[in-house]
């Protein structure tokens, strides 16, 4: 009796067995259906055109229609359709859905493979094959090596990614190329109502762009990321973005070295930063933002406090090489900006440091005399291997190393002439 039990349990442990792919196939009808009907996405609408459910495998067919006028717009300028039809072959494993999706109504070469878990979290993987000499349009042609975009998403919206571009040629009609070699990227993360909350980077080996006249720029080793973070509580946010090139070289220049130039933004009012990007990302639609709505969101966003600097701005031509950097302070409690934004200068701290060595204010007359004037004047001083200045932004003014203060506004007014 025990060992018929046993049978009798394997046999209802078969027929689970067997039932499950149907199962499978039914939660993932379910599961297509409730996230893409009537999905409200910021640039395009995604519907279920038909979904055939079978036993071990289904068939599901979805449309993309973008929404966004401006994407309209450039599509249609680039004779590129703005809805597109994606073909997808599901099948039902024990505990997971594998789908393959190309596009129904183009002929790119795209194939995205994916598996989805019951619990929702998926792997992806994108493999676009390798397109030669595609026109864009009349004149612009572009080539591209095999290559791939794979990673995952959780549940809760975090992702993970890798993109690998072995090579991209792009010519235009008067015969120039643009040129990206062995281009890769990753990053951690999730969409934030617009915006990537996480990190990123972006490596490449050589951009280059051609003429027929043999005028050549290129640069080499370039490296861009990126780190956008929460506080503690979420109410602030910070983003530092940097950007590296190894080599820059124009016609007829000097190559530089070790272009450096970091940025970041810290303690940003993520409610009135959110309402700003928000304010972006609707501004061709018809229910655009009022521009009393976004004042409203700057005005929190100063009022709060917040800081931007320019990190590093650094290079390195032959033996010289200079840097720069630059830090900007808005205190807690800053308003006024819908009355008069320039009397925000007058509430602004911070400093401005820069340093040139000595090697390369000889290679250049102009900055030779422009130091030389520096050092009379006791704004710069001379330092062991070059000339350095120091500034300080208090209340709006620049206080150089002598004492002089000239107001912010005085520099900044020509910018505005």
């Amino acid at each position: 009796m025990t060992n018929l039990k046993k049978w009798a349990g394997a046999g209802g442990a078969l027929a689970l067995i067997l039932c499950w792919p149907l199962a499978v196939g039914q939660i993932g009808q379910s599961v297509v259906e409730k996230e893409l009907n009537n999905r409200e996405l910021a640039l395009v609408d995604v519907t279920v055109e038909s979904y055939d459910r079978g036993y071990l495998s289904s068939t599901v067919m979805t449309r993309l229609t973008v929404r966004d006028a401006a994407l309209q717009a450039q599509l249609k300028a680039e004779g590129l359709p703005d809805s597109y039809l994606v073909h997808s072959t599901l099948s039902h494993g024990l505990a997971s859905i594998s789908a393959k999706s190309t596009l129904a109504n183009v002929t790119w070469p795209l194939t995205l493979n994916t598996t989805t878990q019951l619990n929702g979290d998926t792997e992806f993987d994108f493999q676009l094959a390798a397109i030669r000499q595609s026109e864009l349009k009349p004149g612009l042609t572009v080539s591209v090596d095999a290559s791939s975009f794979t990673g995952n998403v959780a549940i809760d919206g975090l992702m993970q990614f890798a993109l690998t571009v072995p090579s991209v040629r792009v010519t235009n009609p008067e015969g120039a190329h643009l040129t990206l070699t062995q281009v890769q990227g990753t990053g951690e993360g999730r969409n934030n109502g617009g915006y990537w909350l996480g990190t990123q980077s972006l490596k490449l080996k050589r951009v280059a762009f051609e003429e027929p006249q043999a005028v050549t720029i290129t640069s080499d080793d370039i490296v861009i990321t990126s780190d956008t973070q929460l506080n503690e509580n979420g109410s602030r946010i910070t983003s530092d973005t940097r950007a590296v090139l190894g080599a820059l070289q124009l016609p007829d220049e000097p190559t530089v070295n070790d272009l450096t130039f970091g940025f970041s933004m810290s303690q940003l009012d993520v409610t009135a930063f959110n309402g700003i990007v928000d304010a972006l990302q609707h501004q061709n639609e018809a229910d655009a933002l009022e521009p009393a709505v976004v004042l409203g969101h700057l005005d929190t966003l100063f009022n709060k406090g917040f800081a931007v600097a320019i990190d590093e701005f650094s290079m390195r031509i032959d033996d010289g090489t200079m840097n720069a950097s630059v830090h900007w302070q808005v205190p807690e409690g800053t308003t006024g900006l819908k009355q008069n934004p320039m009397q925000l200068l007058a509430k602004t701290n911070g400093e401005m440091k820069s340093y040139v060595s000595q090697t390369l204010v000889e290679k250049y007359p102009n900055l030779q005399q422009g130091v030389d004037e520096l050092i009379i004047s006791e704004m710069a001083e001379e330092v062991q291997g070059g000339y350095q200045m120091n500034t300080q932004l208090l209340n709006g003014n620049i206080q150089f190393a002598n004492g002089e203060q000239v107001p912010l506004f005085n520099l900044l007014m020509p910018i505005f002439m």
